[in-house]
């Protein structure tokens, strides 16, 4: 019996569409085509077994496109797109897999759309509310599916909302705010495998905000905040920007403001990296297995504007996407100390973002 195949799936906002590629065992990105989905696709996120992929649109008509993945070849077969309930900066499914969860950036809100047994999502949510926070910017649920924490880059506070799986509902009745220091910029994050601790990437900062969390009450505890940028960075802390799409008119220079964006664990848990864009590099953090605590190895250079980042299932290899490149960037991976070595650049459709693997089963 044929291995599973390690299949790649790139969203490319300017192109509009959904790049495809195998990781093939020779260490290399052999593309497979692409699939429609429109114009500022953008967040996805797969299932577990590899069967289903789905991407939101962020243009009018906001909409979710999803594609039952073809595993002989790893082309996407599209199914009917639904309506979403706001133009949504990030989608993640509950573990039950019954449910996506969604964050709007411009709308300030959070909804919950059932998913079907067919893997089709339903255009009602369950739940759709204005969080009373600026700017939701990701979407983490905890290993046990009971809390979703939402972290808000406008006003620098991370929500924590208790979550039933058997209805989809989030609880904003009860829902709790971690305050951040002034201008951290909360934007994506990620938790241990273990699920003891989860870390919080500084948009605006470039800081790494490391929590111990409590599974039974969801709470978190402040271990740790340090600078994931080189110690002699000449960048200044950054300003919130437009919801993409629009056109940006900050009032300063923005080439010399710090611009962060993805951030990942790699799957052995040795490892976290997250990139920074106005410089377009990696950087590599080692963690510390029994304190959760974090130490910086270095940055490496990638495409430019580096928007996304995913290692294989093995984290034997990093893919890198920049939102102003036309190639993609796999480097090689040192699982002792983290060093990314490049191995190979490959194009991609223009507005390359988010990066999903996928090994179906």
């Amino acid at each position: 019996m044929a291995s599973p195949k390690t299949l790649v799936y790139v969203s490319t906002s300017v192109a509009g569409e959904i790049d495809c590629f195998e990781l093939a065992t020779t260490g290399q990105l052999e593309a497979r085509g692409r699939a429609a989905a429109g114009p500022l696709v953008m967040p996805m996120t797969a299932t577990r077994d590899g069967r289903w992929l789905h991407a939101a649109v962020r243009s009018q008509p906001y909409r979710l496109c999803s594609f039952a993945v073809q595993s002989d070849q790893g082309t996407l077969r599209p199914q009917p797109a639904v309506s979403l309930a706001d133009n949504m900066v990030y989608i993640a499914l509950d573990r039950t897999e019954r449910w996506l969860v969604c964050a709007s950036y411009s709308g300030h809100t959070v909804a919950v759309h059932p998913v079907h047994d067919n893997g089709q999502a339903s255009a009602t949510p369950t739940c759709f509310f204005p969080t009373g926070g600026n700017k939701p910017h990701a979407i983490a649920i905890a290993p046990d599916n009971r809390f979703v924490y939402v972290p808000h880059l406008g006003s620098d506070e991370l929500q924590v909302y208790p979550f039933d799986a058997t209805t989809g509902a989030l609880d904003a009745s009860s829902v709790r705010s971690v305050k951040l220091p002034p201008n951290f910029g909360p934007r994506h994050l990620v938790f241990s495998q273990d699920g003891r601790f989860l870390y919080l990437l500084g948009e605006m900062s470039g800081l790494i905000a490391v929590f111990e969390c409590t599974a039974d009450s969801g709470a978190l505890t402040l271990i740790q905040t340090l600078s994931t940028l080189p110690p002699d960075t000449p960048l200044r802390p950054g300003i919130p920007r437009v919801p993409s799409g629009n056109q940006e008119t900050a009032p300063v220079d923005l080439t010399t403001l710090i611009w962060c964006a993805d951030v990942l664990i790699t799957p052995d848990g040795r490892h976290l990296y997250s990139t920074e864009r106005t410089r377009d590099h990696i950087s590599c953090l080692a963690i510390d297995p029994d304190t959760g605590q974090l130490q910086v190895v270095g940055q490496t250079s990638t495409e430019r504007q580096p928007r996304g980042i995913a290692c294989d299932p093995e984290g034997r290899y990093l893919i890198s996407s920049g939102e102003h490149a036309d190639h993609l960037s796999l480097f090689r991976r040192d699982p002792a100390t983290g060093a990314l070595t490049r191995v190979q650049r490959v194009p991609v459709g223009a507005g390359a973002n988010w990066i999903q693997v996928v090994r179906p089963t």
